[in-house]
């Protein structure tokens, strides 16, 4: 996977979740979207400005502000709901515009900065919450990378340094470079894990 682009975060759903989710081949099934927010009007979570004001940030005044100047979709949000501070959360969080260059806007990202923050902060167990203070971290595990732990962990050799962003797969171009490349991979790794015998 660290050779694939992730999808953008948008407010469009392929046809598979949409319409045969959970259900059998052919027999049709449940929508997630409609899942979504009606999972988010049970369970009482506020729409987006409500959110917002309790993340301390600012609510927005406009469908188009939201949509951070996207006027189809603004207007498309305006033929659904009356009033800006009407929207559910989670189509709102789709819409908005994305913030430093990540997939997700400004609501999303502080709300997962403040999940990620307090289950980090919360564990008792996390390697900073204990040792930290003691001076006894190797400090080579600051400078440790994904990269790296796959290459430790697994038969994978092949791979950028930073996992997180995606390098070009040698000829991957064409099917026939990219099959070529997985196979040298799969039979590298074969005859490296032979060796370590």
């Amino acid at each position: 996977m660290a050779f694939q682009k992730a999808q953008e975060v948008d407010t469009f759903l392929v046809d598979d979740v949409r319409n045969f989710l959970f259900g059998a081949p052919g027999a049709g099934g449940f929508d997630l979207a409609s899942l979504n927010l009606q999972r988010g009007r049970d369970h009482g979570i506020p729409d987006i400005n409500t959110v917002r004001r309790a993340l301390g940030l600012s609510g927005y005044s406009t469908f188009l502000e939201l949509t951070g100047g996207d006027e189809d979709l603004a207007n498309a949000l305006a033929s659904i709901y009356s009033d800006i501070d009407e929207v559910d959360l989670w189509i709102a969080g789709l819409a908005e515009q994305k913030v430093n260059g990540g997939l997700l806007g400004e609501t999303f990202s502080s709300i997962l900065i403040d999940q990620f923050s307090r289950s980090r902060d919360g564990d008792r167990f996390f390697y900073l919450n204990e040792l930290a203070h003691l001076n006894i971290l190797d400090p080579t595990l600051e400078t440790l990378t994904l990269s790296e732990i796959i290459r430790h962990n697994s038969t994978i050799d092949n791979i950028q340094d930073n996992a997180f962003l995606v390098s070009s797969v040698p000829e991957a171009d064409n099917k026939l470079g990219l099959l070529t490349f997985f196979l040298l991979s799969v039979i590298g790794s074969h005859l490296r894990s032979k060796n370590r015998k």
